[in-house]
């Protein structure tokens, strides 16, 4: 039973990690009308700058902080340099644009980083174990469940109760009826794909003392976060907040009975959910 036990509340810590990522690329998607296929490299880039950072200041916190800035900062050039000229062309455009900034920053992770995989022991401050229901839980793992539910409900709070997530909303909605209203979109727009890489960041930051990335590791991270977003359907937050759970739980118990083919089960589920309901959990029927 304690292994049970264990392996649920890891599965709590998997999914929350997920739902960061896969909010990210949510609030993107559903703010910019367009999919980011290069979200799994900034969640990489997230990963190995708190890497460098932490050995370079030895404080976990400054690393973390410093990577997220990092890649927000990364993020603001890209979307003001490379995606603003784009608003208004075909979309494909911008799909072929983000894809092309995730394969230049591959490569720029294999050139910096060397390919490899990367990783980091747990925090000092953390590296302890605390008791629950009857067995010892690694801290840092109940440090990663606070956070991401405190960034969870700031999500929501900000998006259903304050002036900003107001007008967010409206531009998911009606990007025209905000432009109308004296709103700059498209500098809107800049601050939503600023927000969804950084929280890309922050996931694979905190994932660093856990499994690590590796500077090939891209496209995994892309297809777990695509399976999340089909899933739970593509521009609901809320679906995306249900089937990160639902993956990390349905991985973490994987790879404790199908530990061969854990890593596929993702796209079975995704799978499914397109056969049965085709918009996701959570999505609404376009109509015809």
């Amino acid at each position: 039973m304690n292994v049970y036990i264990y392996q649920l509340l890891m599965a709590v810590c998997t999914g929350l990690l997920y739902f960061l990522n896969a909010a990210g690329m949510s609030i993107i998607c559903s703010g910019m009308n367009v999919i980011n296929f290069g979200q799994g490299a900034f969640y990489m880039f997230g990963t190995l700058l708190c890497y460098t950072l932490w050995n370079l200041t030895d404080n976990f916190f400054i690393a973390l902080i410093g990577s997220v800035l990092i890649v927000g900062i990364v993020g603001g050039y890209c979307t003001e340099f490379l995606l603003r000229p784009l608003y208004g062309k075909p979309m494909l455009f911008q799909l072929l644009l983000t894809m092309g900034v995730g394969y230049v920053l591959q490569d720029f992770f294999k050139l910096a980083w060397g390919n490899k995989m990367i990783s980091h022991s747990v925090p000092e401050i953390f590296d302890f174990r605390v008791p629950i229901l009857g067995l010892k839980f690694p801290f840092y793992y109940i440090f990663l469940i606070i956070l991401s539910s405190a960034i969870c409900i700031a999500m929501l709070v900000i998006f259903l109760k304050t002036k900003i997530g107001m007008v967010f909303r409206a531009i998911i909605t009606n990007r025209e009826m905000v432009s109308c209203m004296g709103y700059n979109v498209k500098s809107l727009n800049s601050a939503m794909f600023i927000v969804g890489i950084s929280l890309s960041a922050l996931a694979g930051a905190l994932n660093l003392p856990i499994t690590g990335t590796g500077t090939t590791q891209e496209s995994a991270v892309m297809s777990t976060a695509m399976s999340i977003l089909i899933i739970g359907g593509i521009t609901e937050i809320k679906g995306a907040f249900i089937a990160s759970m639902l993956v990390g739980f349905v991985t973490t118990f994987g790879a404790m009975f199908l530990s061969q083919y854990y890593s596929m089960l993702p796209a079975v589920l995704m799978v499914l959910v397109l056969i049965i309901k085709p918009e996701g959990l959570c999505g609404k029927k376009q109509g015809n």
